[in-house]
């Protein structure tokens, strides 16, 4: 069995919200590669929120998508993450999104480590 690169990943967010300004910043370890079941919670998690998402805008359930991914793959962050429920009580998009974007970086780094260590 080849050698799999670490899952887990350092992300250093720093992001200022677009409503309130404040920043959010902190050191977050997350999981770039998720378990079947992980990924099943994702989807049990984004229908707690939206039940029945026909005709909800769009970027609700985008909003909705992101902080159910978010909760399978951080494993630890910042007091104010946690403060926020997750991000559910924030009234700021943009530290979501950047996490998210923090998170893909990370996924995409972990995708070429993984290709180098298959060439050797």
């Amino acid at each position: 069995m080849k050698k799999i690169p670490d899952i887990v990943k350092y992300v250093q967010l720093s992001s200022v919200g677009e409503i309130t300004e404040n920043l959010y910043s902190g050191a977050f370890r997350i999981k770039v590669i998720l378990t079947h079941d992980e990924r099943f919670t994702i989807e049990r998690t984004y229908k707690s929120m939206l039940p029945n998402d026909n005709g909800i805008d769009r970027e609700i359930t985008l909003r909705a998508a992101g902080i159910a991914e978010l909760d399978s793959r951080i494993i630890e962050s910042p007091a104010w993450w946690q403060q926020s429920r997750n991000g559910r009580d924030l009234v700021d998009k943009q530290p979501v999104y950047d996490l998210l974007i923090a998170v893909n970086e990370k996924y995409e780094e972990w995708l070429s480590e993984l290709k180098s260590t298959s060439e050797k």
